[in-house]
């Protein structure tokens, strides 16, 4: 007995589907492959309106990201840049901080000067990300938080 409605199995090894049909109905038989690579980090390019470090939360017009400027939070910086250049930043995905003494699977925060860091820091502060090894950590930025008066 046929039926209208497609049957879908996922799976984790290579599978053939064959069917049997008629003749007038069209068939694709689809095989999985292995996993592809990541995708790249989702990157902008921001002008720098002061000199900027390497591997620092930056903001939309180009400063050093902190608690004061969290709304205007676009990314982490792949390279440094001086004062008017253009420097690409990272938003999403993974990114290398050379040199990095992370901790896997601990959240990421914006520090003083954008650095980053896993301490959380005093209010309001933005986890950006978390550590997948002590140099590579993977940014998903969340919304600012903001706690009550001292």
């Amino acid at each position: 007995m046929m039926t209208d409605s497609p049957v879908v199995k996922v799976v984790s090894q290579p599978v053939q589907v064959v069917r049997i049909v008629s003749k007038s109905e069209v068939v694709k038989v689809v095989t999985s492959g292995p996993q592809g690579p990541p995708a790249p980090p989702d990157a902008i390019t921001v002008n720098a309106a002061v000199a900027l470090g390497a591997d620092r939360a930056v903001t939309l017009d180009g400063y050093h990201c902190d608690s004061t400027s969290l709304q205007k939070y676009a990314g982490v910086t792949v390279a440094s840049s001086v004062l008017g250049g253009d420097v690409e930043v990272h938003r999403t995905g993974q990114h290398v901080v050379n040199g990095g003494t992370f901790t896997p699977n601990a959240a990421i925060y914006i520090g003083a000067a954008g650095t980053l860091t896993q301490t959380i820091q005093p209010h309001p502060f933005k986890r950006i990300g978390w550590a997948i090894t002590n140099e590579k950590i993977n940014l998903d930025p969340q919304p600012s938080i903001y706690l009550g008066e001292n």
